[in-house]
């Protein structure tokens, strides 16, 4: 099996891995909102609640990049958490 795929089988692996997580990402972001709009029952308090539950990857993912152009020497600007309207 391996001579049939050669040196493509890991990208092959991944187009496979990524495809079935884009659906299931997509689908918990519109059942998170619709869930947060269901029990709130206004848009902009339902915004709140999915950007509450999300705040921990968020901050985690911008001190990342701060951290990574820190070592790298590049200058940094605000970190924005809240989000744009």
């Amino acid at each position: 099996m391996n001579i049939m795929f050669g040196n493509w089988t890991p990208l092959i692996w991944l187009v496979i891995s990524l495809v079935p997580l884009f659906f299931m990402k997509r689908w918990i972001n519109r059942h998170i909102q619709g869930l947060g709009l269901l029990l709130m029952g206004d848009n902009e308090t339902a915004t709140l609640l999915y950007f509450v539950l999300l705040l921990p990857g968020i901050l985690i993912h911008e001190l990342s990049h701060w951290l990574a152009a820190k070592l790298l020497g590049v200058r940094t600007g605000k970190i924005s958490l809240w989000p744009s309207r």
